[in-house]
């Protein structure tokens, strides 16, 4: 039997997906042994501000790639390009003057380490380019190269090349992808024309002007945990806590990322059909749903004895402690993957809003949590946030979802 070609897309960006995460995963005993708690959480710290920088990298113009009519791609990309290169003048601007520094204090550990961010951002936000081009344009292997290439790199120099940190070993692999990604565009672009690049900029304003902000909130979100983490407790208990959310989340993050795009595609089809998507919007929820409570079991089984076979002596895992940090991200999983909902149906200010909301009540309430509380009630506020707001996120993702055209 013919294995239809929409599945085979499928898997092969699942596997993209899933390839850099798994080789972390197994690479896991071995680097946990040779780096140290300290080590994993100045690269989780590092990790964090890029991410935030990534973001905004582009402005999110390269979401354009994969919307715009055939004639104007070539002026998109471009238009990205220009945005990376003046977001990374920026950004080390900002970063040598302390602008960004100066918003978190934890970001001063990162010492002279700093210039590594602005180079490493514009390295992912030259990737994110080409992964929308090669999705565009069919080529899902590439894409699959492109999201698990620098994890592959990652590993290979951490473990080939013991004289390198970590956070280098990372940055360094960002580099080669990003130049390589750049290669990619180059070769398959045309010729740069200054006027038609600023009026394809003119044209989509809101990819800066309404992505990019939102998409910033969320970005900042998602690290106020590491920041808060890194400044108040140290480095060590950065370490640990990213380490085990990384080795847990592992699973739930996967299955979230294949059931976010088959959902996306589907309450797509079924909102042009005239349809609600309820009911799809559930079925996701509830299988996700159930790997998580899934995993929160396995942690309560098995949970201290696996991660001392995997990580060592030298690694906290109590199992109190893998449930205060496993349990925000399990919760996430579970329901961030039907988010594409508001934007299959036309709501996209309801997340907005619901955006700001949540990111103004973590950034109050977590900063609060880390100058008077300790490491381990700080997790478990964070965790109740966690689990109060993506419930109103779902109770409002189940509201749209009944819409139809």
């Amino acid at each position: 039997m013919k294995f239809p070609r929409a599945w085979t897309k499928i898997s092969i960006v699942a596997f993209g997906v899933g390839l850099g995460p798994l080789i972390q995963l197994l690479a896991t005993p071995l680097l946990a042994r040779i780096f140290s708690p300290a080590e994993f959480g100045q690269l989780a710290l590092f990790t964090s501000v890029v991410s935030i920088l990534t973001v905004v990298s582009c402005l999110r113009y390269e979401g354009g790639i994969q919307v715009v009519e055939d004639a104007h791609v070539n002026s998109i990309i471009w238009a990205a390009l220009m945005v990376v290169a003046l977001t990374f003048t920026a950004g080390m601007v900002g970063l040598h003057l302390s602008v960004v520094q100066n918003s978190f204090e934890s970001i001063y550990n990162l010492s002279s380490d700093i210039t590594w961010v602005a180079i490493v951002a514009a390295s992912a936000g030259v990737i994110l380019m080409a992964s929308n081009l090669t999705m565009r344009t069919n080529r899902y292997v590439k894409n699959a190269m492109l999201r698990s290439g620098t994890s592959v790199l990652f590993v290979a120099i951490a473990l080939g090349a013991r004289d390198i940190s970590l956070l280098h070993a990372n940055a360094i692999a960002f580099v080669i992808v990003g130049v390589a990604a750049l290669a990619f565009l180059l070769v398959n672009i045309g010729s740069f024309s200054f006027r038609e690049t600023i009026q394809m900029a003119r044209d989509n304003l809101k990819y800066p002007f309404l992505l990019a902000p939102t998409s910033l909130l969320d970005a900042v979100a998602l690290t106020l945990p590491v920041l808060y983490i890194s400044g108040s407790y140290g480095m060590d208990s950065t370490g640990h806590y990213a380490q085990i959310q990384r080795l847990i989340g592992a699973p739930m993050l996967f299955a979230g990322v294949v059931a976010g795009q088959l959902f996306a595609k589907r309450s797509g089809e079924l909102f042009r059909a005239g349809q609600s998507s309820r009911a799809l919007l559930w079925q996701v929820v509830r299988n996700l749903a159930l790997l998580g409570l899934a995993v929160i079991l396995a942690i309560v089984w098995f949970g201290e004895p696996i991660c001392m076979l995997i990580l060592g002596h030298a690694w906290r895992f109590d199992t109190q402690f893998l449930l205060l940090a496993s349990v925000p991200l399990v919760v996430r999983s579970v329901i961030s993957p039907v988010s594409t909902v508001f934007l299959t149906h036309n709501h996209i200010w309801v997340a907005v809003v619901w955006q700001v909301v949540y990111f103004s009540l973590s950034f109050v309430i977590l900063q609060y949590a880390a100058s008077t509380m300790s490491f381990e009630r700080f997790l478990f506020a964070y965790g109740l946030i966690e689990l109060a707001l993506y419930l109103i996120y779902l109770l409002l993702a189940h509201i749209v979802a009944a819409r139809k055209k």
